[in-house]
């Protein structure tokens, strides 16, 4: 990574010497890298590991590496994070005992603890894809269950859905009209005693 030149100059020394020899540091190769400190590192090595003390055990390592650009090999300083009891995802950590499931790919990953922590993913139906979740469990598509009202779900495209019951229903017979009930005009008294006096008058004519 670095390129020396061996150099002299003038100098009276306590020895008697006339010239001083010494090193002088030309050029750093643009393929290493080089920190804050002055350091230089060679690529694929190992510039710094930082425990953060954190809650996951989190360790921040900075590493060399190369990459290129329009003048060539460059050498840049990556900087990763490993975790020895949590996982990482597409968005955020995850302790280690953490099971999520994916209904995508009909499968389950759970974080293991280890040096760094990893998931482990295990398929429920190989092959399988969108799968439904249910109870904290994966559904196959197809599979129904009965709710807790007592309706039946099934899993269709990832979602459980609940199946409506489109029998048509029998048209109930129209009724036939009953007639009306006649109210009286009159009391019962009053038309017991109109027919007795019809009667007398009737005797009466005779």
């Amino acid at each position: 990574c670095m390129k020396f030149i061996c150099t002299s100059r003038p100098c009276d020394d306590r020895d008697g010497s006339k010239m001083k020899m010494f090193w002088v540091l030309e050029s750093v190769a643009t393929q290493c890298c080089q920190d804050c400190e002055g350091k230089i590192f060679p690529p694929n090595s190992v510039v710094a590991q930082v425990n953060l003390g954190d809650k996951c055990d989190t360790t921040r390592h900075a590493i060399c590496k190369t990459s290129s650009d329009e003048s060539g090999t460059v050498g840049t300083i990556e900087v990763s994070y490993t975790s020895g009891t949590c996982c990482l995802d597409e968005n955020t950590w995850s302790p280690a005992g953490t099971t999520i499931l994916e209904k995508e790919t009909c499968s389950a990953r759970t974080c293991m603890q280890g040096r760094p922590a990893q998931w482990d993913r295990q398929t429920k139906y190989q092959g399988g894809c969108g799968c439904c979740e249910f109870n904290s469990s994966l559904v196959m598509p197809g599979e129904c269950h009965v709710l807790r009202d007592g309706t039946e779900a099934c899993c269709c495209d990832g979602e459980m859905v609940v199946t409506l019951d489109q029998t048509p229903r029998q048209q109930q017979p129209t009724p036939t009209p009953r007639p009306p009930i006649l109210v009286p005009l009159l009391s019962s008294k009053e038309l017991a005693s109109k027919d007795l006096s019809r009667a007398n008058r009737s005797l009466s004519s005779t």
